[in-house]
C-alpha cells in the first residue's frame, strides 16, 4: 500500500494520530490529496488542536491544485465566514469549481444556495437540478433534498413515487431527517407503488444506474416480501447469492432465487439456472432441466442461451446431434451481436451444403415464430 493510501485509510478509520503522522511529510512534499486531508484535520481539530489558519493554508493549496473536495470545503469556509470573511460569491465560485469536477457535496450546496436565494436569485428549478446531479452521485443530503422537491413539486413536477424512492436512498445513506420525509412520502403512495419503487431502487443499486453501485443496499431492498413476486428482483437476488456480493455466497439459495424468477419468465434467471443445473452448482446435475431452461432463455431472446443451444446441437450433448439446428441457433445468436456465434456460424456454414444451410434458415425462422418458451421447452 502506498504511503498516501495508508494515510487515507487511517483517516477513514478515524485514526487521526496515524493519519497526521503520515500526511505531514506527504503534504510538505507537495502531494495535493495529502494537503487537503491535512487541512481537514486542522480545521476540525482531529488529532491536533484546531488551527483554522493552518487548515486554510493546506486546503487552499489543495483547492488551487484542483482537488475537488478541497474546493468544496473552501466554499463552505467562505459561505460560513469561518477563518475568512464571509463571501457568498466566493462560496459559489468554489462550489461550482468542485461541482464541475463531479464533487456531489458541492452540487448539493449549490442547490441549497439556489433554493434559499443565498447570493443568487432564488431558483428552485436550478436547485432541483443540482440536487438530482448530487443524488445520482450518491450524496445522501442531495438525495433527501431531491426527494423533498419531488414531494412538494418545487423545481420538478410533483412525483410522490420518486420522492419515496429518493427518500429510501437518503435513509440508506444516513441523511438526517430522511426517516420523517420517507414517512410523508409513504402516505402519498399506495403499497403497490412503494413496492415498485423499492424494487426499482434495488435494481439501480445493483446496476449502478443513476446511483453508485451498492450490492449490500440492493440485497437489503430486494430480499423482502415487497419484491417476492417481481421476476427482476428475484433474478438479481440469485446473482448476488451466486457471486457472494452483498450476501454470503450460497449457490443453493441462488438456484432457488433463479428458479422462482425463471418460472415467472425472467430470461437471465432462466439462463443462469440452466448453467447451475448443467454444472451441478447448488443443485444436483440435471441435464434435462439445464436444456429446458437454456431453451426457454434462448426463445426469450438471450444470445448466450442461443449460442449454448448451438453448441449442444453441434456436440450432441443432451440432444441428437444436428448441424442444421446448430446453425439455426448460431444464426439467431449472431444476429443479436454474439461474436462467438458469428465465428461458429461461419465455421458451420463452411462444412454444410447449401441445402443444409437453407434448412437451418427455415428452422431459425420457425424458432422465432414458435410457441411460448416454457411450452416449447417442456
Amino acid at each position: 500500500m502506498l504511503p498516501i493510501e495508508q494515510a487515507l485509510d487511517a483517516y477513514r478509520r478515524a485514526d487521526y494520530a496515524t493519519a497526521l503522522r503520515l500526511l505531514k511529510p506527504l503534504a510538505q512534499g507537495d502531494n495535493a490529496i495529502a494537503q487537503a486531508h491535512l487541512g481537514y484535520l486542522y480545521y476540525n481539530g482531529d488529532g491536533v488542536p484546531r488551527d483554522v489558519a493552518m487548515a486554510l493554508r493546506w486546503i487552499r493549496s489543495a483547492a488551487e491544485r484542483g482537488v475537488a473536495g478541497a474546493m468544496s470545503h473552501l466554499g463552505t469556509i467562505c459561505y460560513e465566514g469561518s477563518g475568512l470573511p464571509q463571501s457568498f460569491e466566493q462560496a459559489m465560485l468554489w462550489y461550482r469549481r468542485a461541482a464541475d469536477q463531479g464533487e456531489p457535496a458541492a452540487m448539493t450546496k449549490l442547490g441549497r444556495m439556489f433554493q434559499d436565494g443565498t447570493g443568487v436569485v432564488r431558483d428552485m428549478k436550478q436547485a432541483a437540478e443540482w440536487y438530482w446531479q448530487a443524488a445520482r452521485r450518491g450524496d445522501a443530503q442531495g438525495q433527501l433534498l431531491l426527494a423533498a422537491s419531488c414531494l412538494t413539486g418545487e423545481g420538478f413536477p410533483k412525483r410522490p413515487a420518486h420522492a419515496y424512492l429518493w427518500g429510501m436512498a437518503a435513509m440508506i445513506g444516513g441523511a438526517a431527517g430522511a426517516d420523517a420525509l420517507l414517512a410523508r412520502a409513504a402516505r402519498e403512495n399506495d403499497a403497490a407503488t412503494r413496492a415498485q419503487m423499492q424494487v426499482r431502487l434495488g435494481d439501480m443499486y445493483f446496476h449502478g444506474k443513476d446511483i453508485p453501485r451498492n450490492y449490500n443496499a440492493a440485497a437489503a431492498l430486494l430480499k423482502g416480501p415487497e419484491a417476492a413476486n417481481d421476476p427482476r428482483a428475484l433474478s438479481i437476488m440469485g446473482v448476488l447469492h451466486l457471486s457472494g456480493k452483498g450476501v454470503a455466497r450460497d449457490p443453493a439459495a441462488a438456484a432457488d432465487w433463479f428458479r422462482r424468477a425463471a418460472e415467472r419468465g425472467e430470461t437471465n434467471a432462466q439462463f443462469n439456472l440452466s448453467v447451475l443445473c448443467g454444472n451441478g452448482d447448488g443443485v444436483p446435475v440435471d441435464r434435462a432441466a439445464a436444456l429446458m431452461w437454456c431453451r426457454a432463455a434462448a426463445l426469450n431472446g438471450d444470445s448466450r442461451a442461443m449460442y449454448r443451444m448451438s453448441f449442444l446441437y453441434s456436440a450432441g450433448q443432451g440432444v441428437e446431434r444436428s448441424a442444421e439446428m446448430a446453425l439455426a441457433w448460431a444464426t439467431l445468436a449472431a444476429a443479436r451481436g454474439n461474436l462467438d456465434a458469428v465465428q461458429t456460424r461461419a465455421s458451420l456454414m463452411q462444412r454444410m451444403s447449401q441445402e443444409e444451410v437453407d434448412a437451418a434458415t427455415r428452422i431459425a425462422e420457425s424458432l422465432l415464430a414458435g410457441p411460448t418458451p416454457l411450452a416449447e421447452s417442456a
